[in-house]
């Protein structure tokens, strides 16, 4: 039985990938291990390189994470990435404050995604890059 994986495109689709695409040479170089933490005050991201084990750290900058997605061009790797990162990464992007992110994962935790939905509900489109959800 071949190993596969889920890619998550930003409209919320999967695709099955064999190892062998994983295995890729031009693929390895554009994933970066992921996680988000959001708390009252503060929104902090952390992108690791699978590869070279490069670390960057956002705190409270989503201009920053907003440059690192235009100069990788990242496949993005985290835990739960589809339904709890995606919205936090989605509310970064569109320059969310803290308070506001926090918000966001307050509703994906106690209430539903179709409650958070309605909070991006006007908002300009964005498109995330590439995600693999490991849950």
């Amino acid at each position: 039985m071949t190993e596969s994986a889920y890619l998550t495109n930003s409209k919320g689709c999967e695709k099955q990938m064999t190892q062998a695409f994983l295995d890729r040479e031009d693929i390895k170089q554009r994933i970066w291990i992921s996680d988000s933490e959001v708390f009252k005050h503060d929104t902090l991201w952390v992108m690791k390189h699978s590869v070279t084990g490069e670390t960057l750290y956002f705190h409270n900058d989503s201009q920053g994470v907003a440059n690192f997605i235009a100069e990788y061009n990242p496949i993005l790797v985290g835990y739960n990435f589809r339904d709890y990162d995606s919205y936090i990464l989605k509310a970064t992007l569109l320059g969310w404050t803290p308070e506001e992110t926090q918000q966001v994962s307050l509703t994906i935790i106690q209430q539903s995604l179709a409650d958070v939905w309605r909070m991006f509900k006007g908002e300009p489109f964005i498109t995330l890059p590439p995600i693999i959800d490991l849950f």
